[in-house]
């Protein structure tokens, strides 16, 4: 069972109203550069399998996220699913995007 819980809706909140930020005149962004703040092609594990001879989940997605904020550091005892700690821990470190 994957739990759902409210850090998953002030997350959606968070990227939501950031990319409203862009639409403010301050910004200073034209709005044909407006845009996705994590444009990826999948989300995992709501986008379905697009490959039946690759059942792997497409981790797009996070990726894209962890191009801009790093990947997780430290303990990972905090996620639940075992395949994903395994996961993070298969990838190379990344240091998060200065975002000024």
């Amino acid at each position: 069972e994957i739990r759902y819980t409210a850090a998953i809706d002030v997350w959606s909140f968070a990227c939501i109203f950031a990319e409203l930020l862009t639409m403010l005149p301050e910004a200073r962004v034209d709005r044909r550069d407006r845009g996705a703040l994590f444009p990826g092609r999948s989300c995992l594990p709501l986008s379905p399998v697009e490959d039946d001879a690759n059942p792997e989940p497409n981790l797009d997605q996070l990726n894209v996220i962890f191009s801009v904020l790093g990947t997780p550091q430290g303990p990972l005892g905090w996620i639940e699913l075992p395949e994903m700690r395994d996961y993070l821990h298969s990838l190379s470190p990344l240091p998060p995007t200065p975002l000024a």
